[in-house]
């Protein structure tokens, strides 16, 4: 009896599980499972709930040799029975083989089968999508102090954030380090053919636009306009910041992770505003104002 460990990852997507009744059948170069297929299913356990990932015990007679395809297929029951598949995983003895999908098996979607084969990459290890969270990353930031506490009469000024940015896809093209695996530190360079040579880049290149779609990269510019008002004896700082919501996580090809970026939409504008007037106790927000006014060499009014 040999045993092999299959991981499916399950999309993360709306309506990307599925309670249909899922399948899958290995095919090696000495030999293949069951073409009715093995049922992957846990007693007492929701499989396949969406960004989830499951593994289960594929058992065979006898050992298939290097995995080259698997089948893998669902009978369509009950409501909202499409399934988003990202990849799946087979290992044996410390041997793994990975195939990629980032498909949906559904009969109102994309091609509309629910059964498909998928082939291992020969000579190139599969990419796989292993980490992926949703972040808003900062652009840019910028901080105004307008300073009216030696007059009388109001303030009105005119707050501009003007940024160039780029959209665009970004991986880091050399091994994480731990941090950067852990996506707690920010590594990006625009893809390119560095480190990894041109055939490997655009294997990572395709499994990230097959998931997100095709990004192209773009100049962009985004001017944001307002007007202030400062009331007599006040200081007040306009914090403009702009941010993009962007998908990251880690890319895992062969043993080497690398974490990507790929932005989501436009940029977004939001502005925060810290104000003080002579006179008044100190601040509630006196630390963030601190921070801004030494930055830029202005004294601490209420000091």
């Amino acid at each position: 009896m040999t045993i092999y460990n299959v991981t499916i990852k399950t999309g993360d997507k709306r309506g990307a599980g599925t309670n249909a009744n899922v399948r899958i059948q290995l095919i090696g170069e000495l030999g293949e499972t069951d073409k009715n297929g093995y049922l992957l299913d846990k007693t007492g356990y929701d499989d396949f709930e969406r960004d989830a990932k499951d593994t289960y015990e594929v058992r065979v007679d006898k050992e298939l040799g290097n995995i080259e395809k698997v089948r893998i297929w669902h009978d369509n029951a009950g409501s909202g029975a499409g399934w988003y598949l990202d990849w799946i995983k087979v290992e044996l003895s410390g041997i793994s083989w990975n195939f990629s999908a980032y498909r949906w098996l559904a009969t109102d979607e994309d091609d509309r089968k629910i059964d498909v084969t998928l082939p291992i990459v020969t000579g190139i290890p599969t990419p796989l999508i292993t980490q992926e969270k949703m972040e808003h990353i900062m652009i840019s930031r910028k901080d105004e102090i307008y300073d009216n506490l030696g007059n009388s009469l109001p303030l009105k000024k005119e707050f501009e954030l003007k940024t160039k940015y780029t959209n665009e896809v970004r991986y880091e093209t050399t091994e994480t380090t731990e941090k950067s695996a852990s996506l707690t530190v920010n590594v990006s360079a625009p893809i390119k053919a560095v480190e990894l040579g041109g055939e490997a880049s655009a294997s990572i290149k395709n499994t990230l636009e097959s998931k997100y779609g095709k990004t192209e990269s773009q100049e962009r510019e985004k001017t944001t306009k307002i007007p202030i008002e400062v009331e007599p004896h006040q200081i007040l700082i306009v914090s403009g910041i702009l941010t993009q919501e962007t998908r990251v996580g880690t890319i895992t090809r062969g043993n080497r992770s690398f974490p990507f970026q790929v932005p989501q939409g436009e940029a977004q504008f939001r502005e925060a505003r810290f104000s003080y007037k002579k006179g008044d106790p100190t601040p509630d927000d006196a630390k963030e104002m601190e921070v801004i006014l030494k930055r830029a060499g202005r004294s601490i009014p209420w000091k």
